[in-house]
């Protein structure tokens, strides 16, 4: 059997839009959109919470390999992530992908609380009657 020539791909820029109206019917009006636009307005939620309209995150890590949290650190790690923003047309509620996007995200490593010396205080222990 011949080798097959191997296709080189093109990498993806992200974000890419997939689809700027609703694939099935080409409505521009999404429900999701619409209730973040209401939320934002009625002073529930940032705006920049949500620039983009809902969205699923995907986190690439591969268990095997883990990720290593050293509290000595001067870099935090980061972690790949990739964000599907979605939403539902409003006129034929078909569900669909509009944008996708990758970014690497730093994580937030939580600081350890400092715990103080007793400072020759007794415990309060058993207090009988």
């Amino acid at each position: 059997m011949a080798d097959k020539p191997e296709k080189k791909r093109e990498r993806i820029e992200y974000p890419c839009t997939v689809n700027e109206t609703c694939p099935e019917c080409g409505s521009a009006e999404r429900h999701g959109q619409r209730k973040i636009e209401d939320l934002v307005e009625d002073g529930v939620i940032d705006e920049a919470l949500f620039p983009k309209g809902p969205t699923w995150a995907l986190t690439l890590i591969d268990p095997a390999k883990g990720i290593v949290i050293s509290p000595l650190a001067i870099t935090k790690p980061k972690v790949p992530i990739m964000n599907y923003y979605w939403d539902t047309c409003v006129d034929c509620g078909h569900t669909y992908v509009n944008i996708i996007d990758f970014r690497m995200q730093e994580l937030e490593i939580p600081k350890m609380p400092m715990q103080m010396p007793n400072q020759g205080r007794q415990s309060p222990g058993y207090l009988g009657g």
